[in-house]
């Protein structure tokens, strides 16, 4: 699992689309990668690519 949202937190950085990285790293449903994202880290894709997005603006 881990290996998996290492690439998943990867492909978000890139600035890929949440259901694009979801089909990307093998998930059908992006609505369970987004629930198993979110207890894997604490926040959902989607919050975790701006916050992201922010830091590097910094």
């Amino acid at each position: 699992m881990n290996l998996r949202m290492d690439k998943t937190k990867g492909l978000l950085k890139k600035g890929y689309k949440v259901y694009e990285v979801s089909e990307m790293v093998g998930y059908n449903n992006h609505r369970y990668f987004t629930d198993i994202f979110k207890k894997y880290t604490g926040e959902t894709p989607k919050n975790y690519q701006d916050h992201v997005y922010h830091q590097d603006a910094e």
